[in-house]
């Protein structure tokens, strides 16, 4: 039923989908469904705003669900905080444990899916294109947090800069990615690689690891 297994569907609140739907979609909202959230979420802001883009179903956005094994929804809490603006298209999967802390721009292509215990920390732009899949414990921030200063000039050199996925982008665990990063389509992020906007990728249909090219003219199986 809307996509969930047996084990998801138990863990389905039926309030927390409610008022989702509602403080952001309004009545409409009430009678679609299409966003469906776990008792395992917790909302930490719901300010700003959500749009859906695209052909929607009921449930075709999911939030805060159990899928992979070695993590317990329990002790996992996903986490909603959103100050800012929210583009998400239909397949968009949150696994549990994942967190999601928005004062900028997210926009979510279709099939986004991250299966558990991943951070998304935005305080200008991040984007995701289609079919962009992220394994557990990555993280993706587009801050430093703290501003670093030029003691001669006074100016700061280290700005919050945007973060750009292309389609196909496969991450391995434990993936970092930093602000200015840009990813072109069909790239595999090979496990606990750090990403940054140091340089310019030119090569898609490759592997990546730690920033360097390690296998090109390859494709991935969802």
């Amino acid at each position: 039923m809307f996509g969930l297994s047996k084990r998801q569907l138990l863990s389905l609140s039926i309030p927390k989908t409610i008022y989702f739907n509602y403080r952001y979609f309004g009545l409409h909202g009430l009678f679609s469904f299409n966003v469906l959230c776990s008792r395992y979420v917790k909302f930490r802001s719901l300010k700003g705003n959500v749009e859906l883009d695209g052909k929607l179903t009921t449930g075709c956005v999911k939030i805060g669900f159990q899928e992979v094994s070695v993590f317990d929804n329990k002790f996992e809490r996903t986490i909603w905080e959103n100050y800012g603006d929210i583009i998400i298209a239909p397949g968009f999967f949150l696994g549990s444990g994942s967190r999601i802390s928005n004062h900028g721009s997210m926009m979510f292509g279709e099939n986004f899916h991250v299966s558990a215990k991943s951070t998304f920390i935005c305080n200008k732009k991040i984007f995701f294109g289609k079919d962009v899949l992220v394994s557990w414990e990555c993280l993706f921030m587009d801050t430093d947090f703290h501003q670093i200063m030029d003691n001669k000039t006074d100016r700061c050199i280290n700005e919050d800069r945007d973060i750009y996925i292309s389609d196909r982008v496969w991450f391995g665990c434990k993936c970092i990615v930093l602000k200015g990063s840009e990813i072109l389509r069909d790239t595999v992020i090979a496990a606990g690689s750090i990403v940054s906007g140091g340089g310019k990728q030119t090569v898609h249909s490759c592997v990546i690891a730690d920033g360097e090219v390690i296998k090109s003219d390859v494709s991935w199986i969802r």
